[in-house]
């Protein structure tokens, strides 16, 4: 007896995105290391937080929605600080 292929797409979990556009306002981090900011969006997204890098003059921040972060900084301060989780 053979069993039903399951479909990919089904077992995909699905990506989040922030309940409105340009609600990735919360700023949580910022220093001059465009570099890590990349690194802890690119983290912060494989958690499934959405969050963009916002460039300042010689500044770059990470900026989440404010529903994600508590999570966010426990994230962030674990790759900045080596915290480890609460």
């Amino acid at each position: 007896m053979e069993l039903p292929a399951e479909d990919e797409e089904e077992n995909k979990t699905p990506e989040r995105t922030p309940s409105q556009p340009g609600a990735l306002t919360r700023e949580i981090w910022s220093e001059s290391d465009n570099g890590l900011a990349e690194f802890l969006v690119a983290a912060l997204e494989e958690n499934g937080i959405p969050a963009r890098v916002e460039l300042h003059e010689q500044n770059a921040s990470v900026c989440i929605s404010s529903e994600d972060e508590a999570r966010a900084r426990e994230i962030v301060s674990e790759i900045v600080d080596g915290a480890p989780p609460e």
